[in-house]
């Protein structure tokens, strides 16, 4: 290609920021295998310089997740130095909208963080069991500096995954004996016979054998 069409590609190129300030979920993945577990995830901030206020939204699968609270993280918080402007949760549509200022005489804060803190409940509205995942998805996010300018930066989501643990039949979270009761009542079953439980039938193949049993036999005590 003619140099004039390489440099006129380049100046077509949408142009790719790289910031130095990042807001982020943190962990940047979370693995629950246990139905109704509560977990806590934090929305933070990297590198910042001159920070006096934010807000964010944050997206997760309603269907997955149920958020219980959003608190202040450390980074602002302080007796009589901020101020929550935002605190909202809508487990209906799968968002958290959540924002908070200094106050005066605070000064700016300056480096890395935890912004906010948010508790989700694990739910489950699939068969189970079957891995499930969604994004942690920060969105409408805004750092504010000390004189109410907005702070270019840089977002990374998190992710969130169901991984039922292999053997728990029931999802209580954990390979137990009543999960090994539940192999032994269908042992030997086949779809045809009136004592199948296709819940014990881990691997798969449409019998309840000494395979499932091995199966669950090594995941024994194991907890999500």
């Amino acid at each position: 290609m003619p140099i004039l069409g390489l440099l006129f590609l380049s100046l077509m190129a949408p142009a790719v920021h790289a910031y130095a300030t990042k807001m982020y979920v943190a962990p940047s993945t979370v693995t629950v295998g246990k139905i109704g577990k509560i977990f806590t995830v934090n929305v933070a901030v990297a590198s910042v310089i001159n920070l006096y206020g934010f807000e964010f939204k944050l997206g997760y699968n309603s269907t997955l997740l149920h958020a219980l609270n959003i608190t202040l993280g450390a980074f602002l918080s302080g007796t009589n130095s901020s101020f929550v402007l935002k605190n909202y949760i809508n487990n209906t549509e799968g968002y958290l909208w959540f924002a908070a200022v200094l106050l005066a005489p605070a000064p700016p804060r300056i480096g890395d963080g935890v912004l906010a803190t948010i508790a989700f409940n694990a739910t489950y509205n699939t068969t189970y069991p079957q891995t499930e995942q969604c994004d942690l998805h920060i969105y409408d996010d805004t750092l504010a500096d000390n004189i109410g300018q907005s702070i270019a930066h840089d977002t990374i989501d998190g992710h969130y995954t169901f991984s039922p643990i292999l053997g728990d039949i029931n999802g209580d979270g954990i390979v137990d004996i009543f999960d090994i009761t539940i192999v032994a009542l269908a042992f030997g079953s086949t779809p045809s016979d009136l004592n199948w439980d296709a819940r014990a039938d881990l691997n798969g193949n449409g019998k309840v054998d000494i395979l499932d049993a091995v199966m669950l036999a090594v995941n024994f005590g194991t907890t999500g």
